[in-house]
């Protein structure tokens, strides 16, 4: 069998791009927060992604779930998926995105307190000598508790909602260098600048497309104002997140199926 020492490039072609290393993904939670909502229909859930540019070159997957009182008491779930080596979206704005999803249609949370888990997984790689191995696996996580009610006295998934505080700071991840086939090396260096959440803050458009994607309901025309001014990045398709398309990891696989790995 043959080892082929350019692998690595032939994986990640076209993978190489002008991201700036070190290079941090912040990751800020918009919605659900700690508060009390009443029985909403599809329950929708945002986070707030700093460094977008960095998120979409490596490639993501967001998974999460909402559980009731007890681990296994499993309320709804849901994953939203996007390639790496991908344009940044064009309503993000400052290198800001905000990635969203709702629960199943007409799912709906009973009475009670509830608990929110996502993690975020993307591509990095290892070197140890001349030997590069591309793997995948979480790279943030964090959950959030809140109470859902049945009789109105609740808050809803509004604009306002979206609007009146900072997202909540939930994790990030650096990325010291990459290879020369551009494949990201983690690193558990944590970066000099403190989280800033504030700065993924939603203005009234962000918020306001948020809302009409996710609920089909209120003013659809912010979308069309972000994608032609910038904003925070909130098409709840963005730009294919939901198609699993053949990434650096199928290609790999499939190499690894023929007989050939990484130098």
């Amino acid at each position: 069998m043959r080892r082929l020492k350019a692998l690595a490039q032939l994986l990640l072609a076209g993978a190489v791009s002008a991201l700036e290393y070190p290079a941090t993904v912040e990751l800020d939670l918009v919605f659900p927060r700690n508060d009390t909502y009443n029985n909403l229909t599809s329950f929708p859930v945002v986070l707030a992604v700093q460094n977008a540019e960095a998120a979409f070159d490596w490639g993501y997957t967001f998974s999460w779930d909402i559980r009731g009182p007890g681990s296994n008491n499993l309320a709804a779930t849901g994953t939203v998926y996007q390639s790496g080596d991908s344009p940044v979206p064009p309503d993000s704005v400052d290198n800001v995105w905000v990635v969203s999803d709702t629960a199943v249609n007409v799912t709906v949370l009973r009475a009670g307190t509830y608990r929110f888990e996502w993690e975020w997984s993307s591509t990095s790689c290892l070197e140890s000598g001349n030997r590069i191995t591309i793997q995948s696996g979480v790279s943030a996580s964090g959950k959030m508790h809140f109470s859902v009610v049945t009789d109105g006295s609740g808050a809803n998934f509004t604009q306002a909602a979206l609007t009146g505080e900072c997202p909540v700071y939930q994790d990030r991840f650096t990325s010291g260098r990459s290879t020369d086939a551009g494949c990201p090396i983690r690193t558990a260096k944590e970066p000099d600048e403190e989280p800033d959440p504030c700065r993924a803050r939603l203005d009234d458009t962000m918020a306001a497309c948020v809302v009409a994607n996710l609920t089909g309901e209120g003013d659809g025309s912010a979308c069309v104002k972000l994608q032609a001014g910038g904003g925070n990045g909130a098409d709840k398709d963005n730009m294919g997140s939901r198609q699993i398309g053949w990434d650096i990891l199928t290609l790999a696989g499939a190499a690894f199926a023929a007989g050939l790995y990484i130098l």
